[in-house]
C-alpha cells in the first residue's frame, strides 16, 4: 500500500543493497518487480519507477530487461505531466549522476531540462549494453544522441570519442579530450586519449597530457583506484 513514489523507495533501497555486492532478495526483487508493473498505469512517478527498475536490472545484469526499461522510460517522457516526475534516481552517494541529478534538482524546475538530462543518461545507458552486445555501430549513434540532448555528458563523449577513434581518429580525439577535460581524474580516459591524440598527430598536445597525468596520478589513484598508465 502507498504512494508509488514511496513504493519506489523500495527499488532504491534494493539497488543500494545490489550495489555494494550483497545477494539481492528473490521475494524482493518480486516486490520491485511489481512496482514496476503497477506504475505503468499511473501517471504519478511513472518516469523514475521505469527508470530506476531499468538501473536496477542493469546493475543485476539482467540487460535484455533493463533495455526494455530503458526504452519505456524514452517513451514515457513523451508528453509527459508533472506528477510523472515525481520521485527521486536510484543513484546513490559517490555514484555516476548522483551529484548531477541533485544539482539539477536544486537548479533547475524546468521538466524540459530534466527531461533532456534523463534522456542522455538513459540514452548512454542503452548504448553501454549495446557495446556489451557488440552492437557498436548502434551504440555509436546513440552515444552522439546523448550528447547532443546533453554536451556536458562526460561517459558519452568518453565512449563516443573511443568507439570514433577506430575510423576517425580525429574526431575521436576531440571528443575524448572533451571527456578527460570534464573529469581528468578519471584514469580511464587517459590511455585512449594519448592514443587517439597520437592516431589524429597531436604528439605535442599528447606529450602534454602525458606530464599533466603524471602529475595527476597520486590524487587519481586515491579516487578511481590503481590506474593502467601506459606510459
Amino acid at each position: 500500500p502507498g504512494r508509488q513514489v514511496d513504493k519506489g523507495l523500495l527499488v532504491r533501497l534494493q539497488y543500494a543493497i545490489t550495489k555494494t555486492q550483497r545477494r539481492p532478495l528473490d521475494n524482493v526483487l518480486g516486490v520491485c518487480r511489481n512496482i514496476y508493473e503497477s506504475a505503468k498505469s499511473i501517471s504519478e512517478g511513472r518516469i523514475w519507477n521505469a527508470f530506476n527498475y531499468a538501473v536496477l536490472m542493469d546493475a543485476l545484469d539482467n540487460v535484455d530487461i533493463a533495455e526494455k526499461c530503458y526504452l519505456e522510460t524514452l517513451e514515457c517522457m513523451n508528453g509527459a505531466d508533472d506528477a510523472a516526475f515525481y520521485g527521486t534516481p536510484v543513484f546513490i552517494i559517490g555514484e555516476e549522476w548522483y551529484q548531477e541529478f541533485n544539482l539539477f534538482e536544486y537548479r533547475h524546475n524546468s521538466h524540459d531540462i530534466k527531461k533532456k538530462l534523463l534522456t542522455s543518461v538513459v540514452l548512454t545507458r542503452l548504448a553501454q549494453i549495446f557495446v556489451n552486445k557488440g552492437r557498436r555501430s548502434e551504440a555509436e549513434k546513440l552515444f552522439k544522441r546523448a550528447i547532443d540532448f546533453y554536451p556536458q555528458n562526460t561517459e558519452a563523449n568518453y565512449w563516443y570519442g573511443l568507439l570514433s577513434s577506430s575510423t576517425q581518429q580525429l574526431i575521436g580525439y576531440r571528443y575524448l579530450k572533451i571527456a578527460y577535460e570534464q573529469n581528468s581524474f578519471d584514469h580511464r580516459y587517459w590511455n585512449s586519449l594519448i592514443s587517439a591524440a597520437n592516431g589524429a598527430g597531436r604528439t605535442s598536445e599528447s606529450e602534454s597530457f602525458k606530464r599533466e597525468m603524471r602529475i595527476l596520478k597520486p590524487l587519481a589513484e586515491s579516487v578511481y583506484g590503481q590506474s593502467d598508465l601506459m606510459f
